[in-house]
């Protein structure tokens, strides 16, 4: 593997653990946050299930702006609503507020920073037979991310409460503007452009028609009923039963080191065995 495929790996994994990391704070900081202002754990609850639903609707959106833009404005795009959103979230002391920045610009920068978009800008950059294992290496980089950046965020809301730690969060994403340029370098895979230049909502109904697509679709909805409810409500759910915040990141820390050998192991495996029976254990785990 070249030293231009492994600067292009580190670069997306720079930017999915990023952004993935910054994304599992807030629920570290969702009883602290809730406790100061005085809020049912719900309101804030409220927030990140905004964020999550702008996440889901606004990933074709910037797969269409990558498309016609180029991967490098789409994932610019998407870090500046993020720093946007955190800069808001950590300053803003309404539930209105919250749900716009922790919500909806939260929501568009996960969108335009995680897996969706750069597992496509690498997928187009990579040839057919090594693919798996690259994107297997990306996404095992991008769960760095979930490992540390929680845990950092726990220790830092014990210290020094919920709006340094969201603070602290947006600092820390600053590289992630170091790497954009690394990520969006180089010239498309022969093999790498599969799909034909096609309106969205002929890609669309041409996928909503088929058996697979659907199959996948409804397996993938499982990650939003326990692992976007684990992020946003184990870390207080640990606090409260511990009365250490930092514990409840480490909570998250911990199931992000799990997923760092879960997705070598099994990107290992894909090149070998038949890809949906390894959906299936993946999903049975």
């Amino acid at each position: 593997m070249g030293r231009e495929r492994l600067a292009m790996i580190a670069a997306a994994g720079a930017v999915v653990g990023l952004g993935y990391g910054a994304r599992s704070v807030f629920g570290v900081v969702l009883d602290p946050l809730s406790q100061e202002l005085g809020w049912p754990r719900a309101t804030f609850s409220l927030s990140l299930a905004v964020q999550n639903i702008v996440w889901g609707l606004a990933l074709p959106l910037f797969g269409a702006l990558a498309d016609r833009l180029g991967d490098r404005r789409a994932l610019w795009l998407g870090f500046a609503c993020y720093q946007a959103g955190l800069l808001l979230s950590a300053a803003s002391g309404t539930p209105w507020q919250q749900h716009l920045g922790a919500g909806v610009l939260v929501g568009l920068g996960v969108a335009g920073t995680g897996f969706g978009l750069v597992l496509a800008a690498v997928g187009r950059r990579t040839g057919e037979a090594e693919r798996a294992r690259v994107m297997a290496l990306t996404a095992a980089l991008g769960s760095l991310g979930q490992m540390v950046v929680p845990i950092l965020g726990g220790w830092i809301a014990a210290a020094w409460g919920w709006r340094a730690t969201l603070l602290a969060t947006a600092a820390l994403m600053l590289p992630m503007a170091l790497a954009i340029p690394r990520l969006a370098r180089g010239v498309v895979a022969a093999g790498g452009e599969d799909i034909p230049s096609l309106p969205l909502a002929t890609l669309l109904a041409r996928a909503a028609s088929r058996r697979d697509f659907l199959l996948l679709a409804l397996g993938f909805s499982v990650c939003g009923f326990h692992i976007g409810f684990m992020a946003a409500h184990l870390p207080a759910h640990v606090a409260a039963a511990t009365g250490s915040i930092a514990l409840g990141g480490t909570a998250l820390g911990v199931i992000g080191g799990a997923n760092i050998a879960g997705t070598l192991a099994f990107g290992r495996l894909a090149g070998r065995l038949p890809k949906p029976r390894l959906l299936a254990a993946i999903h049975l785990l």
